[in-house]
């Protein structure tokens, strides 16, 4: 899986980066295998126009490619990438507040 957000320039569609990840696949034994782009709806035409250049991707019956959109993907994860987010900043709070602690112990000190 490859993720793609924001404003995707055009470049990574003539150009994708992502060309090493396909031709390990195409070399790799294992028996199912897949390629999939997470994508912002509106890169649907690039998207679908460099996955279907065999020139990039060429097609092979053992490999699947594909997109999944951004869109979709946030109404599945938002509560854990929410949480996820959360702690973090707790984690940050946390870590100031033992700064701020430690800052006044060693003003204190002096």
């Amino acid at each position: 899986m490859e993720a793609k957000g924001g404003e995707v320039p055009p470049k990574a569609w003539r150009d994708p980066k992502e060309l090493r990840y396909y031709d390990f696949l195409c070399k790799c034994s294992l028996s199912y295998k897949g390629f999939y782009y997470i994508i912002p709806q509106k890169s649907y035409g690039d998207c679908k126009r460099c996955l279907s250049n065999p020139k990039y991707f060429e097609p092979k019956k053992d490999i699947q490619t594909g997109m999944i959109f951004w869109e979709g993907l946030l109404d599945i994860i938002d509560d854990d990438l929410m949480k996820t987010s959360l702690d973090q900043v707790l984690r940050e709070t946390e870590g100031l507040k033992t700064l701020r602690e430690w800052q006044k112990d060693k003003i204190g000190k002096k």
